[in-house]
């Protein structure tokens, strides 16, 4: 249910998102200085004084963490950014690796199933990702197309040409950039990292709660709480690369399937002449 909720809030605007945030952690923050009050009344003075002196510790230190983890995320977002273009790259080379081998048999299958892959990670699998579902059903059956084909291809190859190696290893390129771009679909920072931030600001809310008097109106709390909310929303858009107003964009692949269609329009896929037979004279 968090996950879903989650999925359905990374398409929400960047600023809605962050509003958002803020604006429920602090009525949060609002239902805990009222829930304080029922708290004894006996030392107040004495708990409100240390409540903030260790709100004055833990918020800087949930700044800190959330800094940290937003460095990370903005990290792993370039990182995807760059891994699709990588993967265009790849499936590019693999095409002219299937290509190369037209002069001993018709690679026409396995490019045409290459060209439908392609199509389907830009259309249905990006739409898939961007719903947070990771990969489409359509995506993993063109994928097992594509393997299906080139497999077929390497059997009739000799074991020694030039071409069965390229096909081979960039195929396995494609897999792995595939592998990593699935990888971090749904968010790339281990869980145990949203667990520790939301750990803080539980111990952030709980020293709210214990400041009365004079210090309940110190604007302290309230500052730091919105901060830290906008800072764990920008967390959260940037730790989602394929969701939401900011994500990558599927350009590279977008690029690469046109270069794969004119391609195959400029070179039509002719079947592989057959080997000469020879007649035995009587």
């Amino acid at each position: 249910m968090i996950v879903s909720f989650a999925d359905h809030l990374a398409q929400w605007p960047n600023v809605l998102i962050v509003l958002s945030v803020a604006v429920v952690l602090l009525l949060v923050l609002a239902l805990v200085h009222r829930l304080g009050r029922l708290l004894p009344r006996e030392g107040a003075e004495a708990r409100s004084a240390a409540a903030l002196d260790t709100f004055k510790v833990l918020g800087p230190l949930a700044g800190v963490f959330l800094s940290f983890s937003l460095v990370q995320a903005i990290g792993q977002f370039r990182t995807a950014d760059l891994n699709v273009s990588r993967e265009a790259a790849n499936i590019y080379q693999l095409d002219r690796a299937l290509n190369g081998a037209s002069s001993i048999m018709d690679p026409g299958p396995a490019r045409l199933a290459l060209r439908a892959y392609v199509r389907e990670v830009v259309t249905s699998g990006w739409a898939a990702m961007r719903r947070g579902g990771g990969e489409a059903p359509e995506t993993a059956a063109a994928l097992a197309r594509l393997q299906l084909e080139v497999d077929a291809l390497l059997e009739n190859l000799p074991l020694d040409a030039r071409f069965s190696n390229d096909i081979d290893k960039n195929l396995d390129d494609v897999q792995d950039d595939r592998a990593a771009r699935l990888g971090i679909a749904r968010g790339g920072l281990p869980t145990v990292m949203w667990w520790v931030l939301g750990a803080l600001l539980c111990l952030l809310f709980a020293c709210a709660a214990c400041l009365q008097g004079a210090q309940a109106r110190h604007p302290l709390p309230i500052l730091y709480i919105a901060g830290l909310g906008m800072l764990s929303a920008l967390l959260f858009i940037m730790d989602r690369p394929f969701q939401g107003e900011l994500s990558v964009s599927p350009a590279p692949l977008v690029k690469v399937e046109a270069q794969l269609e004119a391609r195959l329009k400029s070179a039509p896929l002719q079947p592989a002449p057959s080997p000469p037979t020879h007649s035995t004279p009587r």
